[in-house]
């Protein structure tokens, strides 16, 4: 039975990787159109030798090619890149209280706000030396509190995960991220210029390759060292 491989909801992926065996026949094809696109350039050089109308095989080329674009954007789309973000992440600005372990508390708000984690605005530079053990969230409904551990902070901003907490609370966070009636309004998007989509689309197409060759590379030196290793350890 056929399936569509997408990632888990709420997975990660360690690493990226191109998934080649959903995209085989479009990879015939477009090798095929790549030979087409070659033999008509020829025959459009050597017209006279073929006895063949130039413009006429310059239009079918020029078809073919933007085909061959437009088909390696879908095969572009079978390449997983790296995912390590569990929970979808909202951009709010809640008000908050943090609390330190020394006991003592700073209000600030939120800059964003996920079923993970948060990022606060840092109100001063007490974070890089107490230790952070619980954040308010302040609701209209009223204040919940999460318990939490710092993941990262600098001067701007802190960066906290949430630990464990009850059942009830947490669907209060479901309904704080998710059910806000502002949690999915997102801005007009400018009007769509073709020509700066079809510049959009040849740009996946070349970072298809690039992150292809940029992944080898990068396998290719973690693997030297290892193998350097090894073959030191055997001459031992």
């Amino acid at each position: 039975m056929a399936r569509f491989n997408v990632t888990d909801k709420g997975g990660v992926l360690d690493q990226g990787f191109f998934d080649f065996h959903i995209v085989r026949p479009h990879v015939i094809v477009a090798l095929l159109l790549g030979i087409g696109i070659v033999a008509g350039v020829v025959r459009a050089v050597m017209h006279d030798y073929f006895g063949v109308d130039p413009y006429v095989i310059a239009l079918n080329v020029g078809w073919a090619i933007f085909s061959l674009i437009i088909l390696m954007a879908a095969i572009a789309v079978a390449r997983e890149t790296k995912q390590v973000r569990k929970t979808i992440r909202v951009e709010v600005q809640i008000p908050a209280i943090i609390h330190y372990a020394s006991g003592i508390s700073s209000r600030t708000q939120t800059s964003n706000l996920s079923m993970g984690g948060a990022q606060l605005d840092a109100p001063d530079g007490r974070h890089e030396t107490d230790e952070i053990e619980e954040i308010d969230l302040l609701l209209k409904s009223g204040a919940i509190t999460i318990p939490v551990s710092q993941i990262s902070g600098d001067d701007e901003s802190i960066r906290l995960r949430f630990e464990a907490m009850p059942l009830a609370r947490r669907r209060e966070l479901v309904r704080v991220v998710l059910a806000r009636a502002d949690a999915w309004i997102q801005p007009e998007y400018k009007q769509d210029n073709p020509l700066i989509s079809l510049g959009t689309i040849i740009r996946t197409v070349f970072e298809l390759f690039w992150l292809t060759w940029k992944g080898r590379h990068d396998k290719r030196k973690n693997v030297d060292p290892v193998a350097a290793a090894a073959k030191e350890d055997g001459a031992a």
